[in-house]
């Protein structure tokens, strides 16, 4: 009993585990930006910041991102999927030179980012390209861009311990009750009845015998 038990809690935190580390970008909310030409800070934020749900839809299709501050920005397309971020550029351009020109991409409610690396579909190689836990950034600073250029990035994205290691636990103290109530119950049926708060036990019917002398 106790072993059967035990083999369904690591059943459960096998397939919670596998749950938890499939999480990845898919589902999150994305901020997406803009920004030129010294830092990806406030200060130097070009364009509006636009808010998406990653899922099937692009998140950031062409003229999205419009000037705030005088800077034209080159017409891009930004898809987010689930462990990738594919940028396309939808004309031939010359991107400013500086410090930082390009995206910042900021997640909520994504699991946390632990690095980033350029697929090898990609036909265009960012200045630069760098990560947070919630955070990519990518700069094409002084970079020819051709039309239909594709900048295609790996993401790898996993839960944080803390909150895989509560949910483990939870599923276990869980497992743990419910296992000590089934237990309590079954040693209670064999339990003596009460009557008047003394335990008694069924007298059973005897048949007298004639004493023989």
């Amino acid at each position: 009993m106790l072993n059967r038990f035990w083999m369904a809690m690591i059943a459960a935190a096998f397939c919670l585990t596998s749950v938890v580390q499939a999480q990845g970008l898919a589902g999150s909310q994305v901020t997406g930006g803009i920004y030129c030409c010294q830092a990806p800070t406030e200060d130097y934020l070009a364009t509006n910041l636009v808010t998406a749900t990653v899922g099937p839809a692009v998140e950031f299709p062409n003229g999205v991102f419009f000037p705030t501050r005088g800077i034209r920005p080159i017409p891009v397309t930004i898809d987010v999927a689930d462990s990738t971020i594919d940028i396309r550029y939808n004309q031939a351009d010359l991107a400013a030179g500086g410090a930082f020109n390009g995206y910042v991409l900021d997640f909520a409610g994504a699991s946390d980012i632990t690095g980033v690396s350029l697929d090898g579909l990609s036909t265009l190689t960012p200045t630069s390209l760098a990560w947070d836990a919630n955070s990519v950034f990518i700069s094409v600073a002084s970079q020819l861009l051709p039309l239909n250029s594709r900048v295609l990035i790996n993401v790898v994205a996993v839960p944080e311990p803390a909150i895989s290691g509560m949910l483990l636990g939870g599923v276990v103290l869980l497992g743990l009750l419910g296992w000590h109530r089934n237990k309590l119950h079954a040693e209670g049926a064999n339990k003596p009845h009460v009557e008047g708060g003394i335990p008694f036990r069924p007298e059973r019917h005897r048949h007298s015998r004639s004493k023989i002398i």
